[in-house]
């Protein structure tokens, strides 16, 4: 929970929406398939870095097909549960630490970016080591209670993700 595909699936579904988190996109193609889940949510486009190339390897291999889209606004913001100046590594996501690429070396240039599974990974993990921060939404930064070292620090300020709802049949027309 937290991350941005649950945040994609609530604007798709709603808040009363039955979740299941997974730890990769081809984890979703598989709860999809072995019909475990209805429907998956996949970022399947970034604004910034472009295709989502697992996303698109997957849809290649599977028998699941795309049955909405989902467009999501994407704000990063730095957490952490110790001072700005004290911070020694910022951990993401892959794809968050290069769409915040320019603010890390603006700001933080010295400082290590670890790649982690999710953004919401990255957040629990900032909780434990006051010397950790999380690149992650304003959702995930709250629920771990940390706190708010700096706001929207993606490098674009129109920073969307096309997520896509996968299912075993199409969507309607």
């Amino acid at each position: 929970a937290f991350t941005y595909s649950h945040m994609a699936a609530v604007a798709k579904f709603g808040n009363s929406v039955e979740t299941a988190p997974v730890g990769s996109i081809a984890a979703a193609f598989e709860e999809v398939e072995r019909g475990d889940s209805d429907f998956g949510i996949i970022p399947l486009e970034n604004s910034t870095d472009g295709r989502v190339t697992d996303a698109l390897e997957c849809l290649a291999r599977s028998p699941v097909q795309i049955c909405a889209e989902v467009p999501l606004r994407i704000r990063h913001n730095l957490w952490g549960s110790g001072p700005r100046s004290g911070i020694r590594r910022v951990c993401s996501k892959p794809q968050a630490l290069s769409q915040c690429r320019n603010w890390l070396i603006k700001h933080l240039a010295d400082v290590e970016t670890v790649p982690v599974a999710s953004t919401a990974e990255a957040a629990r993990l900032a909780t434990a080591e006051p010397d950790t921060a999380a690149i992650a939404s304003k959702q995930a930064g709250a629920h771990y209670g940390l706190d708010l070292l700096a706001r929207d620090i993606q490098d674009q300020a129109d920073n969307i993700t096309r997520f896509a709802v996968i299912g075993q049949q199409p969507g309607e027309k």
